[in-house]
């Protein structure tokens, strides 16, 4: 079946377009629900322009050496997937003794997975309001390390400075909270614990680091420095924030949060939660 259906994409000629009908297991092994489901293939050829090149290792010039296809995910169309297989030259070096070759890049390739950019900035949109891995990786067709990984770079974009050596800093917290909350949970069912430190009015994360020991403060402190914690009003330690940082994360839902703030308010007045309010000399003296 052969319909007419445009790419959108730059530097791109499309010359053909089908559709089939794939499985997709959207559950696990053990409970699997199989979803059957229309796959579009976009067929074409690269049109960017590539510009004479020299072998690196010899320094004779590359010449043609035929051409390699290679399939990126693309946008969905509604509940459908699409596929684009696009053809990009290869080259090879021209003297006999050399075995170099390379291919030519694909410019709307998003850097480091097989997808389109389009595909890369609508999993960040998707993302951005909200929505879970699983929740992205189903109306996008991708894998959910891919959306982690897509996530991942979208967090370190907005929350990491990199500095000339490369090096990996966490940007202070952009607005002065006035309550912050500290709490441990554990990691994957097991005998390690991580600590979250977040904004109990916004719910915003300040600090997440494995370990639950005081040392994990200690490098809060000094990330956000003396006079930031001086200007907090008060220190809410207790599990339920562990409880706000899985809400959070997990359901985003109205009812979700209605169930934190009652348990919250529960634990408040029944004495299971304590407040400690911070000064300056506290804070130094720790």
């Amino acid at each position: 079946m052969f319909i007419s259906l445009p790419s959108g994409l730059d530097c791109f000629k499309q010359t053909q377009c089908r559709i089939q009908r794939v499985n997709r297991n959207d559950g696990t092994k053990v409970n699997p629900l199989v979803r059957r489901h229309d796959e579009y293939e976009l067929y074409g050829v690269c049109t960017q322009k590539y510009e004479p090149k020299v072998c690196p290792r010899c320094g004779a010039p590359l010449h043609r050496n035929g051409s390699i296809t290679t399939t990126l995910r693309h946008i969905p169309l509604g509940d459908s997937y699409s596929l684009v297989e696009a053809d990009r030259p290869r080259f090879r070096c021209s003297s006999q003794g050399c075995d170099y070759s390379e291919v030519g890049c694909i410019p709307f390739k998003a850097q480091g997975h097989l997808i389109t950019e389009p595909l890369r900035q609508y999993t960040e949109s998707l993302l951005a309001y909200g929505m879970t891995l699983k929740e992205v990786a189903h109306i996008t067709g991708l894998h959910k390390c891919v959306v982690k990984d897509i996530y991942k770079a979208r967090l370190e974009g907005l929350y990491v400075t990199v500095d000339k050596d490369g090096k990996k800093t966490l940007i202070k917290p952009e607005q002065q909270a006035r309550f912050i909350g500290k709490d441990e949970f554990k990691l994957h069912d097991g005998h390690k614990y991580a600590t979250v430190i977040l904004d109990m009015e916004s719910g915003c994360i300040l600090w997440l680091q494995t370990g639950k020991k005081k040392q994990v403060v200690y490098d809060f402190i000094e990330h956000v420095d003396l006079e930031w914690m001086c200007a907090c009003n008060y220190l809410v330690t207790t599990f339920f924030v562990a409880l706000t940082l899985y809400l959070y994360i997990c359901y985003k839902d109205s009812r979700s949060l209605f169930t934190y703030i009652s348990l919250f308010f529960i634990a408040l007045f029944a004495g299971c939660v304590t407040i400690l309010e911070a000064d300056e000399e506290e804070i130094t003296g720790a």
